[in-house]
């Protein structure tokens, strides 16, 4: 994004520097009486004012670490959300038959919670080992963002496999691949493709990696987790919502029968 503006400044730059070039034409400045040596260094002088100066505020650090370390952490908490969302739906299966669907889901949901707590956890203490240093409000930011990650993936993934089953683990996979195209580690949504582009809109991911360089390398402005938030408390009374609709139908299909 940087190198775009700095090429959209450049253009504006000689589109200016061009103005002035007609604009003070050396034919006109000596019709006026000036010396030709002197109009053409007045030329000169007004080209050489006209220069770009963008100011970088919050710069990445340059190389693979400033791009990619804001997508390694909420990518390792998604797929941790991934493995333990198999494992909660083999535990879901097994005891489908003594709990309803509801009751499976508020266990789901309740596990999703002590992960979501537990992982960035984890993350934190890591980052501390290797002598990483944040403030408390990095530390506060990044946990929360990757708590949210967490829950956000157990419940997104327990959805498609609610419906479809272990065909789901499929799926969540594939848009796990495309959630980290879209994420905007690399390119910003601007420079993406359409279809990543319109996906980065919905993607957790996204928002995740966004807030992953606000709190790191910007402000820590706290609109992404938000967002993040609102995905989670969403996506979890989605989730509800269809395992109440399961059990109704299952019901409805016992007195049927």
């Amino acid at each position: 994004m940087l190198g775009e503006v700095q090429a959209v400044t450049a253009q504006i730059e000689q589109s200016l520097a061009a103005q002035a070039r007609v604009a003070q034409n050396i034919n006109i400045l000596t019709e006026l009486g000036v010396p030709h040596e002197q109009a053409q260094k007045m030329i000169e002088r007004t080209e050489a004012a006209i220069k770009h100066n963008v100011e970088v505020s919050d710069p990445l650090p340059r190389g693979l670490y400033g791009l990619m370390i804001c997508m390694f952490m909420p990518l390792g908490a998604y797929v941790f959300g991934l493995m333990g969302t198999a494992i909660l739906s083999m535990a879901a299966n097994a005891n489908k038959r003594r709990f309803s669907q509801l009751r499976l889901s508020v266990y789901q949901k309740i596990a999703a919670i002590i992960a979501a707590l537990l992982v960035p956890t984890v993350g934190m203490l890591i980052n501390y080992c290797f002598g990483v240093e944040l403030s408390l409000l990095q530390i506060a930011g990044l946990w929360v963002t990757v708590a949210l990650t967490t829950f956000i993936s157990v419940q997104l993934s327990g959805i498609f496999m609610r419906f479809i089953g272990d065909a789901g683990t499929f799926l969540n996979v594939a848009l796990l691949l495309v959630q980290i195209i879209s994420s905007g580690a690399i390119l910003e949504r601007e420079q993406m493709l359409g279809f990543f582009s319109i996906i980065s809109v919905i993607s957790p991911m996204y928002y995740a990696v966004a807030a992953m360089k606000n709190f790191l390398f910007g402000q820590g402005v706290w609109s992404f987790t938000l967002v993040l938030a609102l995905m989670a408390v969403i996506l979890a009374v989605i989730d509800l919502i269809c395992a109440h609709v399961q059990d109704y139908r299952k019901k409805r299909y016992c007195e049927q029968g």
